[in-house]
């Protein structure tokens, strides 16, 4: 019995069920209670997919709800949702420099760095605030701010890249395959 002072056993006979009305009675086993939880999954992705497009709910939170009811851990999630977040390998590098950086070594940045590198060196820092002394946070920052420049040029090339998959002028200006005097090598020069 679960009462007031926890769980407690005490032996329950026919006159204790009659006289008291409220006393309930539950068993259970394992397989009815998978059967009760796979059928909660799918009522919820029932649920999640009947509303997928209904403005009233958060496209990007029901992906999420549905991805954890499916079973991916946290860091799956994210990388799932997230176009931007990278591949593990990147990710794991961050956690690796950010080690590195709180035992007081030197790292050189990360020549791959993109946003979601950075985004999860700010929320390591942000979830670890109370944990990291300053100095290590200092450092931390420190190597946040050496990033910056290289996180630039990736997400440039980046750009650039995908402007000129799409036919468009590249950030610079220059056409797909414009060389540094912007002709065009693929193009034949007209005669004078």
């Amino acid at each position: 019995m679960i009462g007031l002072n926890g769980v407690e056993y005490k032996e329950v006979t026919k006159k204790d069920l009659k006289r008291k009305k409220n006393f309930d009675i539950m068993v259970s086993t394992a397989g009815a209670e998978m059967t009760m939880e796979a059928t909660e999954k799918r009522n919820k992705l029932t649920f999640i997919q009947n509303n997928k497009m209904n403005p009233v709910f958060n496209p990007k939170l029901l992906a999420e709800m549905e991805a954890t009811i499916a079973g991916f851990n946290a860091d799956e999630v994210k990388s799932l949702l997230d176009k931007d977040y990278g591949n593990m390998e990147l990710m794991s590098e961050c956690a690796r420099d950010m080690q590195q950086i709180i035992a007081g070594k030197t790292v050189k940045p990360n020549q791959a760095a993109n946003t979601a590198y950075a985004q999860k060196l700010l929320d390591f820092i942000r979830d670890n605030e109370e944990n990291l002394n300053d100095e290590a946070i200092g450092s931390l920052m420190i190597y946040f701010e050496e990033i910056q420049p290289i996180i630039m040029r990736n997400m440039t090339r980046n750009i650039n890249e995908i402007l000129a998959s799409e036919g468009q002028m590249s950030l610079n200006g220059q056409s797909l395959g414009e060389d540094v005097l912007g002709t065009n090598p693929q193009m034949p020069q007209p005669q004078q």
